[in-house]
């Protein structure tokens, strides 16, 4: 016997079978386990201009991910959305480009919109040549 197993089912699951002639039961009990995927940068640093693209897996199969980035104190904005492949992967995906407001550094949030599991990620920014020092 197999099935698929739908979205948002979590935890301990049992399914029962029952036999046409004889009615007799046999159950299985199984545990769903939660998406767990990760989100690497394309740099984990840089100056304004700077753009930054993810590397990500553990996403469920095909699903449609977005990409929000916020500073380190929250505030996250929607960026853009991309698709992963059949193993929940993506290379060198979103993009993003590090701003001014960047400069203490920000965070990004991938959410999948399928299994609504999420990858977190940060880059820090660089000072610029000069900066360091003037008036801080």
């Amino acid at each position: 016997m197999s099935f698929e197993v739908p979205f948002g089912l979590e935890g301990e699951q049992s399914v029962a079978a029952i036999g046409d002639r004889t009615r007799a039961v046999v159950r299985a009990s199984f545990q769903v386990m939660p998406y767990t995927p990760s989100a690497e940068p394309s740099t984990y640093s840089g100056k304004v201009g700077t753009g930054v693209s993810f590397y990500v897996e553990g996403f469920a199969a095909n699903e449609t991910v977005t990409l929000y980035a916020g500073g380190r104190d929250g505030g996250a904005k929607k960026i853009t959305t991309f698709q992963v492949d059949g193993e929940g992967a993506a290379e060198a995906v979103g993009s993003y480009q590090i701003t001014k407001a960047d400069e203490a550094g920000v965070a990004f949030k991938l959410v999948g919109a399928k299994s609504g599991s999420e990858a977190k990620a940060g880059v820090n920014a660089t000072e610029k040549k000069g900066q360091k020092g003037q008036g801080q």
